[in-house]
């Protein structure tokens, strides 16, 4: 069953009927940029690692010679349940394929795979099939292709033109995927994956089949399940590979999703989800600390706070269960056990948000200069919350500073884009600052930044 996307006419430039490395990678960064400029990537930091440091553990049970691209592991932010390759060495993994998967391994099976494609060029040899379709063209349509019933917001945003008769059939072959589920197996079993995995993950997308009545995206791009379960299974007995490996090498998969599930859709559906995970998997802290938020967003503060606390007991040291905690109850209104949260959290690893929201805590207690000493070694440039700028500013006019606290306000404003009283909190500060403070050089550099883009801003009326 082939999958297609009805393309331009204006057909300016097309490909040589066999791509180069140079096409390929043209190819695959032109839709990494659609898909990034139209916002449909995961941003979250530690998802983003987390899916790298897999595909570089994988990557390291391949042949290099055949590295002919620098990998880039990405994140789809979407429910369907997919994994794709496009030229040039970009692998994607959807968000609701990393929400499914039941053990690293598993997850680990389906990115062997999609980088035995790329290793084996694949998509790149499909692609050149079509060699009357031009670069912009053969964007829009594997996108159409691998992105499925995901396409119509992705086409509109990416402004991707879709009207006359060229079309592109984008799916591997049995022979393609079969090559792929070899190689993908060679690689989980040199660097320590249990390849199990990869036949776990194949029933389970013929379980969603069955039971839901709606084929997996992944199973349009990837046909011949049976037959790809079946020999798996033959290979891994051919090689006596069955308890080779381990199941997580990180570890740190239940977090991953944990992340990804409560970013996206209703506190109802996120329950059901944490709960039906609970069942397989009773004592994970972090499925526990997803029913904890979902309740704790369907107001049900008391169940909340006792799956807050099964986590924490779990996991009494884990900073994102505190962070959350510490979240909770400050929404709450119980300001001193969420203080005690965030301090404890922050223990464990930094974050802007656990300290955005211990400096409200604290100038709520009006402990101000606990917010000074919170932000001691602050560096502007990575502080992406201007929130932060104005609590330093409060907490700096409280304890008398008054110079420091325009000069905050100055740089609260100026993120905020009030560039006037911006300009007005900088001016102010400079009148307040002693001869030799810091920051005087700063605050005219600001200035003059400032009134330059106002002025820009003005020839252009």
């Amino acid at each position: 069953m082939g999958m297609f996307l009805v393309s331009t006419s204006a057909l300016l430039t097309p490909l040589q009927a066999e791509m180069t490395l140079t096409d390929e990678r043209q190819l695959g960064a032109q839709f990494y940029k659609k898909l990034s400029d139209a916002n449909r990537t995961i941003k979250n930091e530690e998802v983003s690692r987390y899916i790298e440091q897999l595909g570089i553990i994988i990557l390291g049970g391949t042949d290099s010679s055949k590295h002919f691209f620098d990998f880039q592991f990405t994140v789809v932010d979407t429910p369907t349940i997919n994994a794709f390759a496009t030229p040039g060495g970009f692998i994607y993994i959807n968000r609701g394929l990393i929400t499914m998967a039941d053990s690293e391994a598993e997850l680990a099976g389906v990115v062997a795979h999609e980088i035995a494609h790329v290793l084996h060029r694949h998509i790149s040899a499909i692609v050149a099939e079509q060699n009357r379709l031009n670069m912009a063209t053969l964007v829009a349509s594997i996108a159409g292709a691998l992105l499925a019933g995901d396409m119509s917001g992705f086409i509109a945003v990416a402004g991707i033109a879709t009207a006359t008769s060229q079309t592109l059939a984008l799916q591997y072959s049995r022979a393609n995927e079969e090559e792929a589920d070899r190689s993908a197996l060679e690689y989980l079993i040199s660097v320590g994956y249990n390849p199990l995995g990869s036949i776990t993950f194949l029933r389970t997308m013929s379980k969603y089949d069955a039971y839901s009545g709606v084929v997996p995206s992944y199973m349009l791009t990837h046909p011949g399940t049976t037959e790809r379960i079946a020999y798996l299974e033959r290979a891994i007995a051919f090689h006596n590979a069955s308890s080779l490996g381990i199941t997580d090498k990180m570890g740190s998969l239940p977090k991953i999703q944990t992340l990804l599930v409560v970013g996206t859709g209703d506190a109802e559906s996120n329950l059901h989800y944490f709960s039906d995970r609970l069942q397989k998997n009773p004592h994970n802290p972090y499925f526990l600390l997803g029913v904890a938020i979902s309740y704790a967003r369907m107001a049900q503060i008391d169940l909340a706070r006792k799956y807050y606390n099964e986590a924490l007991k779990k996991s009494p040291n884990d900073g994102y269960a505190l962070r959350e905690a510490g979240f909770f109850e400050y929404g709450v209104g119980n300001t001193d056990v969420a203080i005690a949260y965030l301090q404890r959290s922050l223990l464990v690893e930094d974050d802007e948000n656990a300290k955005t929201c211990l400096a409200q805590a604290f100038l709520q207690k009006q402990q101000f200069n606990d917010v000074l000493s919170l932000y001691a070694n602050i560096d502007p440039a990575k502080i992406k919350n201007p929130e932060v700028f104005s609590k330093l500013a409060i907490a700096y006019g409280k304890t008398g500073n008054n110079a420091y606290s325009h000069y905050f306000f100055g740089t609260y404003f100026e993120r905020t884009k009030e560039k006037q009283v911006a300009i007005f909190h900088y001016e102010k500060a400079l009148t307040l600052f002693s001869t030799g403070d810091r920051l005087r050089k700063t605050a005219e550099n600001q200035i003059a930044k400032l009134q330059q883009e106002i002025a820009q801003k003005g020839r252009k009326r």
